[in-house]
């Protein structure tokens, strides 16, 4: 497979990590909403089965969701993969192809731009650097992925690790969105400077502005 081949190829599966980086996003915004919307309302914020349900089915989920990236088969599309894929072939984004996503920028802006994303001087991405972020991947991920392998996917006998928290399924989820962030940046010269939270996911507070059980009638 060519370098044009393999950036086309790698580019569209960026494509797929980014709806699934986003929608973890989405979610881990609603749930935090949803506990200020509690917290908020000294009526409902009580102890209640309904809210330990809410936590688990959020914690299951995510835990699935983020298992995905880091899942090493070989048919499987996930930000391992496609990190292991670039740390093999560091020259699909080189400075000659970086250049080629700018129409307007100077000659010395794309340089510096370039620099501070491998390094100054060089013309591809340290294949260590690449390395770097796949281990921080995995180790952002790492007691998540455990709690789905033993617990969600399967029951494995013997199993000691308990439900992944909270912080951790936080952890995981920043950590693949400042990774996100960077290839973006590098494969497509997309700079995102804030969260990759989409700024309008719907009205979906407008359940709880209404009564969810309404008085029998008289």
């Amino acid at each position: 497979m060519s370098d044009d081949e393999l950036y086309k190829k790698l580019s569209a599966e960026l494509d797929i990590i980014r709806e699934e980086v986003v929608n973890l996003r989405e979610k881990q915004h609603m749930f935090w909403e949803l506990q200020k919307i509690i917290g908020a309302n000294q009526d409902i914020n009580v102890s209640n089965e309904f809210y330990d349900w809410i936590e688990e089915i959020y914690a299951t989920s995510m835990s699935v969701a983020i298992r995905r990236q880091v899942d090493g088969s070989k048919d499987s599309i996930s930000f391992r993969r496609f990190l292991e894929e670039v740390g093999r072939h560091p020259c699909v984004v080189t400075r000659k192809r970086y250049s080629t996503f700018f129409s307007s920028s100077s000659a010395e802006s794309i340089k510096s731009d370039f620099d501070g994303l491998v390094g100054a001087g060089r013309d591809y991405m340290d294949p260590s650097e690449v390395e770097c972020d796949l281990n921080t991947l995995k180790g952002k991920a790492g007691s998540v992925q455990t709690y789905a392998n033993s617990w969600v996917a399967h029951r494995t006998k013997g199993a000691t690790a308990g439900p992944t928290t909270l912080g951790d399924i936080d952890a995981a989820v920043e950590g693949l969105e400042r990774l996100l962030k960077k290839y973006l940046h590098l494969f497509r010269s997309e700079i995102v400077t804030d969260s990759l939270l989409p700024v309008v996911i719907g009205n979906w507070k407008a359940i709880f502005r209404v009564p969810w059980i309404r008085a029998a009638p008289h």
